[in-house]
């Protein structure tokens, strides 16, 4: 009978650890980890830390070995134009670009100021200049943030060729409010895993205090482009593994002159990253590293998977 009983024991063993594998591997045990405890701020009241850059913005992601950094601290460098639209008319705009070098994992950097309007502060990487002569050099991530709240607009696009864009709201993870009136700090992140990229939005929801980063950092959403994001078609189905071209452009459009001149920007930034968080970031639970700890020896997941292979091996000798 005690035979009988271990053998039922290791059955619904094998079962239960079955069931937390197949959980991870679906993502499962994170959706409810990302419930349990929600991202918080990273940083916070414009205090300074070791993951902080020169210009005093908190660094998400460590930088990689060539440490290759653009910086406009004071926004300068806007500039406005009357732009013709691919789907006829046209908008003002106000624009701000760095150009060179290449960037394939990225951490993009910006406080944007925008008193009035209804449109997106646009964040396009991983492309180059967006003309009809050249329209594979325009595709690109674009990371939107919307105006006058963030739902008012599409907050993820991708662009390829020019000017054909696909553009999609997804799920983010809390609610920003009202964009419009306030500085809000916003990062866009790209970063190649395999053949995916993984694209990040994070927020500094407390924007600029004293004239310095609140630092009061959030991620807003998360997406891994793996050729299946719903809403891409054509050439945007596809991950943009490798860069179109060597240039970071924000852009920001209005319906006048003086409403597009009226928008600021400050602590620009574009930094070379590798895929591991800076000191002193946290949520670590959302980063591929998380995942990738699961599976190490000490994790409770690969712990339990031992011991239950462990025992199952101890307890077959004995037949």
């Amino acid at each position: 009978m005690s035979t009988l009983s271990e053998i039922v024991n290791l059955v619904i063993l094998a079962g239960v650890g079955s069931a937390i594998y197949i959980s991870y591997k679906a993502g499962i045990l994170d959706q409810i980890y990302h419930t349990l405890f929600p991202p918080g701020p990273i940083g916070g009241g414009g205090t300074t830390g070791g993951n902080q850059a020169a210009d005093g913005v908190t660094q998400i992601y460590q930088s990689s070995a060539n440490n290759i950094t653009q910086r406009s601290p004071d926004g300068a460098g806007g500039q406005v134009s009357l732009h013709g639209m691919a789907s006829g008319g046209s908008s003002w705009r106000k624009q701000w670009t760095f150009t060179g070098p290449t960037y394939t994992n990225v951490e993009v950097s910006g406080y944007f100021y925008i008193p009035g309007g209804n449109d997106t502060i646009s964040c396009k990487v991983r492309g180059n200049g967006h003309s009809d002569s050249k329209p594979k050099a325009g595709c690109c991530y674009d990371f939107q943030l919307p105006f006058p709240n963030g739902t008012s607009n599409t907050n993820f696009s991708k662009e390829c060729p020019h000017p054909q864009y696909d553009k999609i709201r997804l799920k983010t993870e809390f609610d920003i409010g009202s964009t419009l009136k306030r500085w809000i700090g916003q990062k866009a992140i790209t970063i190649n895993s395999g053949n995916s990229v993984i694209c990040e939005q994070w927020l500094d929801v407390g924007g600029i205090v004293n004239n310095k980063p609140a630092n009061q950092w959030k991620r807003w959403y998360r997406v891994v482009d793996s050729g299946n994001v719903p809403g891409m078609n054509g050439a945007r189905k596809l991950p943009f593994l490798t860069p179109a071209g060597n240039s970071v452009i924000w852009r920001i459009d209005g319906t006048s002159k003086a409403q597009v001149s009226a928008y600021q920007a400050k602590f620009l930034s574009a930094r070379a990253i590798i895929g591991t968080r800076a000191s002193g970031a946290s949520s670590a639970y959302t980063t591929p590293e998380f995942r990738q700890e699961l599976l190490r020896p000490w994790s409770p997941v690969a712990a339990g998977q031992m011991l239950l292979v462990n025992q199952m091996r101890s307890r077959l000798r004995r037949y």
